[in-house]
Order: C-alpha cells, then sequence, then structure tokens
C-alpha cells in the first residue's frame, strides 16, 4: 500500500475529516486532499506531523523497499519507498536505545563524582595552604 493510501485509511479509521487533519497541519483541506491521492511530494518533516496526529510511527506510513534522499538545497523527501524494519531489527534498535540511556546516566554520575571530587581537592589545597 502507498504512503498516500495508508494515510487516508488510518485517518478514515480514527473518523478524522480531511478538513481536520488539514487544520492540524496548518494547511487547506485542498492542499491535503492532494496527500492523499498522492499528488504531493512529503517531506519527512510533514510526514512526521501525519504520523504524530495519527498516532503511529513515521515507518508505518512508509511502504516497503526503497529509501530517502536529500536535494540540492540540503531538503530531505521521501521519494516514495522505504526499508522497514523486520521485528528482531526493531528489538535491536530498542534494546540499543536502552543501552544507551543507560550509558548516558552512568557518565552524568561520573560527571557528578568528578565534580564533588574536584570541590573536595580545592578545599584540601586551601586548607594545606594555610
Amino acid at each position: 500500500m502507498k504512503t498516500h493510501d495508508k494515510i487516508r485509511v488510518l485517518r478514515e479509521a480514527q473518523k478524522i475529516t480531511q478538513e481536520d487533519l488539514a487544520e492540524k497541519l496548518c494547511m487547506s483541506a485542498s492542499g491535503y486532499s492532494k496527500i492523499e491521492r498522492g499528488e504531493t511530494q512529503l517531506s519527512i518533516g510533514r510526514l512526521q506531523q501525519i504520523a504524530d496526529i495519527l498516532s503511529v510511527s513515521v515507518f508505518e506510513l512508509m511502504p516497503n523497499g526503497g529509501g530517502i534522499i536529500q536535494t540540492l538545497n540540503g531538503a530531505y523527501h521521501f521519494n516514495g519507498t522505504f526499508n522497514q524494519y523486520g521485528d528482531n531489527e526493531k528489538q535491536n534498535v530498542e534494546k540499543l536505545e536502552v543501552q544507551i540511556n543507560y550509558l548516558k546516566q552512568i557518565i552524568e554520575q561520573k560527571d557528578k563524582e568528578i565534580a564533588i571530587q574536584k570541590e573536595l581537592l580545592d578545599m584540601y589545597r586551601s586548607c594545606s595552604s594555610n
């Protein structure tokens, strides 16, 4: 199923009108209807906005196979296809995210310990110089 078809199906399933979704996207209803007809190339940002409103991930809106392209002006656009991750890859990504968060917490703790040790060292130096 193509991205614009998925968007329409999800919107209808949630009983959201095109007008309501267009309003949430700060665009005209006719502009939004072009998205659902596949007449408008979606930027990644716009796709993310739609996914957020429909409470789904961007990956759920993308069809299988293909990718994201970057234009000469630096903007990223969805070219109509995307490599969808399998359950195994999703689980691996989730595990890595948990590990990253854990390591960030450890770094924060170490930074606090270093700050305390620096304070103690400064206090020791000031006491020993007196």
